[in-house]
């Protein structure tokens, strides 16, 4: 029997209204559990040339804290935000304008759900994910942004960077 995830919306995003932003200006977040760095690796990459090419932007890591992170953006730069229990979990998602969906090309990760992107959105944030598990969710340009490597995950975080009309 496979049971699908879902999100009571009403809920979230009741908890999401109910809590302040604790991080000011522009943040962009990755929230996920202990996994290979090659799942976020490309991200990482991109978020490195993100943070040089951006000095006001902050990044949001819930969750897991992958060391390929903490290797390509400076330490000043990044706010991690521990596990936090399933009724208030909104409120970390909520930190973050550009939440980032990143999986690696593996048998494993095709059998996840793209619920990740749903929970971004749900809180508002914009999103740029991998196309291995959220193409079917995500049209590239319309309801987020795709990318297959660094150059794509740094050009669509950009575009959402600068431009407040489409994040």
């Amino acid at each position: 029997i496979v049971v699908p995830n879902a999100i009571d919306l009403n809920w979230f995003q009741r908890v999401v209204r109910g809590s302040a932003r604790q991080i000011e200006g522009i943040t962009i977040g990755w929230a996920g559990g202990r996994r290979h760095d090659r799942d976020v690796e490309d991200m990482a990459v991109a978020w490195g040339n993100i943070a040089r090419k951006y000095p006001a932007v902050t990044f949001v890591v819930q969750g897991h804290y992958p060391q390929v992170i903490q290797d390509n953006v400076p330490a000043e730069r990044l706010r991690f935000l521990p596990w936090m229990k399933p009724e208030v979990y909104p409120v970390g998602i909520r930190q973050t304008d550009i939440g980032c969906c990143a999986v690696a090309d593996t048998p494993f990760n095709r059998a996840k759900s793209p619920i990740k992107a749903y929970e971004y959105a749900a809180a508002g944030a914009a999103v740029v994910a991998s196309p291995t598990l959220y193409d079917a969710v995500v049209d590239h340009g319309y309801s987020g942004m795709l990318a297959t490597n660094a150059a794509e995950w740094e050009d669509g975080i950009s575009l959402l960077i600068e431009s407040h009309a489409t994040r």
